[in-house]
């Protein structure tokens, strides 16, 4: 059954992609799970990283029983058996590629992973690793080559139009079955490729996506003002400041969630860069970070030793929580102001106050989200201290332990309930909000020799 939408991409088209999963979640209201699913497809073939789609097909699937190609979607994939029902192409059924050439630049690493320091002392098992082990880093050369990235599916072509099975990540189907309806827009003779996904979250900006500009000038790559750098979307203020502070000027940047995402180069220069959430990041990247922002000429950096304590808890502003907000914010700003912290709301600050506010702090406090990412700013030794409901990730810890940092966490969970990875799915458990038992949290502080 192939699904009836015809393309031309010269952009992704977000508003026909939202209006496929609109009428399809009003088809699967009223039961019709077959034309609900087509719809997602629709959806998909328009905006191929619109990930509401992905969620509703996930439904459909998971009540017509169909419960592997369900998880499959759930993580943003089309499985094989769905692809072959609405006549998308097959995985696996394209020719390999070959890149030009391979420049190894970061070797792996190994780093001791301590367990968090918790009042239950029982760990998630997503604690349960004992140490980091990064990967290496290197970059790839494709002469002649296109690529296909949209901030989802990410997929590279050699000069005989083969994929390249190293840089694939997201749904090979829907990738392949679209390039049959277009071709490459040329972005110029030499493009970097930095994009990943997640690239508008300020945490994936900072460490998956920005970091590889420092694997191309350790690997010796020099700028010039032909090139263009390859993100899904640069329209935020962060992106901006910290590429002009690696002196990338951003009329190079090439958005292809707006240009295109299908396109061709001379060369293509793809830094390869995975940190899985910190737990393979290597001890040079929060190293270069802070030589970004706080190493350059003209950044005052604060003393090693601070004159007196700093403490710092990390609040969210409700007008940008997404949805995680924190039940009783006003008792536990309260609860830390009677402790001496300061209240920061990072998204106010520009980047440098970000990091000169972390770099000066003797414990810092925030609930698990993207703002905690500036600890790779933090001196070694600083306390610090994650809370969190239904969704939490160990890239914090990970950090902390490469940061010699003090790090403590506790779930906000009501303890009673049914183990969060099985209550809901990603998207939800991600923005989902929660309350804080401010007696436990006292309890945490003590614990971390926080005294009021």
């Amino acid at each position: 059954m192939e699904v009836s939408v015809q393309v031309e991409y010269a952009s992704l088209n977000f508003a026909a992609a939202r209006s496929f999963v609109s009428n399809a979640r009003g088809e699967f209201s009223q039961g019709n799970t077959k034309s609900a699913e087509k719809g997602c497809i629709e959806a998909l073939i328009q905006c191929p990283n619109y990930f509401p789609a992905f969620q509703l097909l996930g439904e459909c699937l998971d009540s017509a029983g169909q419960h592997e190609c369900a998880a499959a979607a759930y993580l943003g994939n089309i499985s094989n058996t769905l692809g072959q029902k609405y006549c998308l192409t097959e995985s696996g059924s394209t020719p390999r590629g070959s890149i030009s050439g391979r420049q190894h630049v970061h070797q792996r690493e190994e780093i001791s992973l301590p367990q968090p320091n918790t009042l239950d002392n029982v760990p998630l098992w997503k604690f349960r690793n004992k140490k980091i082990v990064s990967n290496e880093t290197w970059v790839d050369t494709i002469e002649l080559g296109s690529i296909w990235h949209d901030g989802h599916n990410n997929a590279s072509f050699d000069s005989d139009d083969h994929l390249i099975e190293d840089h694939l990540t997201g749904c090979v189907s829907i990738v392949e079955d679209l390039r049959k309806r277009c071709s490459p827009l040329f972005a110029g003779p030499r493009v970097f490729v930095l994009g990943a996904r997640g690239g508008g979250n300020y945490y994936h900006w900072m460490t998956d996506i920005l970091p590889k500009l420092e694997i191309l000038r350790q690997a010796g790559y020099v700028f010039n003002n032909t090139d263009r750098f390859l993100v899904s979307s640069c329209d935020k203020s962060f992106q901006k400041e910290t590429l002009i502070a690696f002196g990338v000027k951003i009329d190079q940047v090439i958005e292809t969630n707006t240009v295109s995402p299908y396109l061709s180069s001379d060369l293509l220069v793809i830094p390869r860069l995975k940190n899985v959430m910190g737990l393979h990041m290597g001890s040079w990247l929060p190293a270069f970070l802070e030589d970004l922002l706080l190493n350059r000429p003209g950044i005052v950096k604060s003393s090693s030793v601070a004159s007196s304590q700093s403490r710092i808890f990390i609040s969210r502003d409700p007008a940008s929580s997404n949805g995680r907000s924190i039940g009783n914010i006003e008792a536990v700003n309260g609860l830390f102001q009677s402790y001496g912290f300061e209240i920061v709301y990072p998204e106010r600050l520009s980047l440098v106050e970000q990091a000169r506010c972390f770099n000066s702090a003797d414990v810092i406090v925030a609930a698990h989200g993207a703002g905690l990412a500036n600890i790779v700013f933090c001196q070694p030794g600083t306390t610090v201290i994650e809370f969190y409901g239904a969704h939490i990730a160990p890239c914090y810890w990970a950090i902390s332990a490469i940061k010699n940092l003090q790090y403590f966490n506790e779930c906000c969970l009501d303890k009673t309930r049914a183990s969060p990875e099985d209550a809901s799915t990603l998207s939800e458990r991600r923005s989902a909000g929660f309350s804080v038992d401010t007696d436990r949290l006292r309890s945490l502080l003590e614990m971390a020799g926080i005294g009021s």
